[in-house]
């Protein structure tokens, strides 16, 4: 799993994720809490086995884990809203006649959506520099030339003893 892109497996992951759900949710007109359930024990089931075997730590383990986790619950607290309000409108003895051009969206979820997509995206930056470094492309655009003229390797290189008195 070290030759695999995180941003792979975490867009493989994502995806699955809302075809599962939408597959539960939409095609087998199944209750949106069980379809996130399911969805979200479908896709650890498949993960925590896969992840154990090509361990690759726990940073790389706790991002996927709380991506696919998160992308479940996101979908079915969005879900369980909009089946609220027709629920509601319904009630209320709003007919779907004539639809109101009102949209359904919110700014604030948006904004929460937005910062963990941001939160996300640096964090898999992050680990994807501790694990394997910086491009040498990236290093001679974005750095100065090493003094000693001697090959800079930036990866983090694991446990380092505590001997410097």
């Amino acid at each position: 799993m070290d030759n695999v892109s995180l941003f792979i497996t975490l867009s493989t992951g994502v995806v699955s994720v809302f075809i599962l759900f939408f597959v539960f949710y939409k095609v087998l007109h199944w209750d949106n809490k069980l379809s996130a359930m399911l969805t979200i024990l479908l896709v650890m089931a498949v993960y925590v086995p896969f992840g154990v075997i090509h361990w690759a730590g726990l940073d790389v383990f706790a991002i996927h884990f709380a991506f696919f986790v998160m992308s479940g619950y996101g979908l079915g607290i969005i879900t369980s809203h909009r089946r609220l309000k027709m629920g509601l409108d319904a009630h209320m003895g709003h007919v779907d006649d004539e639809p109101e051009q009102k949209g359904w969206f919110h700014w604030g979820p948006a904004i929460i959506v937005a910062f963990f997509l941001t939160l996300a995206v640096v964090d898999s930056i992050i680990i994807t520099l501790a694990s394997r470094g910086a491009s040498s492309e990236f290093m001679a655009r974005f750095l100065p030339e090493p003094r000693s003229g001697a090959k800079i390797v930036s990866a983090f290189p694991g446990a380092v003893s505590n001997d410097y008195q």
